[in-house]
């Protein structure tokens, strides 16, 4: 048996949702609307019935949900609209596609720990989130409660990268990062190690 480990896909409600809230996003958005193994089920199932002994675990792709949303409860909504498709669509298809990791948003306000417990509490093999938070790193304190919420439950965390298509934003490390970087604690701006 192969399994595919990081199968790109949006659920059909989830995606026709983002298309109405964010039809017009550039970057990734637009290249995900051109591509239909990412959101058509009939297509994703016959790449999978073309090869033999072959699975997939379902992750969503891009954009950042952070990116996507513009309040607190939206980005609650298109979550739990994400992850409860996931979850219909690996109990309905499960010849098809393994139980998947979930998407988690940092950015929520307790960094997701909620919604990594619910979603692993239905049948999500772990969580996903990105390499950035709009250009924040992932291991500020803000997002501690995500991680001892990882740390209890012992599941895996998908780290997807997050760019778009324009410059990268602006280098902030935390402070744990930077004195890994320069060799002890420093509150000044440091440089990343030359290669």
């Amino acid at each position: 048996m192969r399994i595919d480990a990081y199968t790109h896909f949006f659920p059909k409600k989830f995606f026709d949702k983002m298309t109405e809230i964010a039809g017009d996003y550039k970057d990734m958005g637009k290249r995900v609307r051109s591509l239909p193994a990412l959101y058509d089920l009939d297509l994703s199932q016959e790449i999978v019935d073309g090869h033999k002994d072959y699975q997939q675990i379902l992750s969503y792709p891009q954009p950042p949900f952070e990116s996507l949303c513009k309040t607190p409860q939206q980005l609650d909504e298109m979550i739990r609209l994400c992850n409860d498709g996931f979850a219909e669509l690996c109990d309905k298809e499960r010849d098809h596609f393994r139980a998947g990791s979930r998407k988690v948003a940092l950015g929520a306000p307790d960094a997701g720990a909620a919604e990594a417990e619910r979603a692993i509490k239905n049948g999500a093999l772990g969580v996903q989130i990105y390499t950035n938070v709009g250009g924040k790193p992932i291991d500020l304190p803000e997002f501690r409660p995500f991680w001892k919420k990882m740390n209890e439950l012992g599941k895996p965390i998908w780290i997807h990268p997050a760019r778009g298509a324009g410059p990268p934003p602006t280098i902030r490390w935390s402070r744990r990062s930077r004195s890994t970087r320069s060799g002890g604690r420093s509150d000044g701006p440091t440089r990343p190690p030359a290669r």
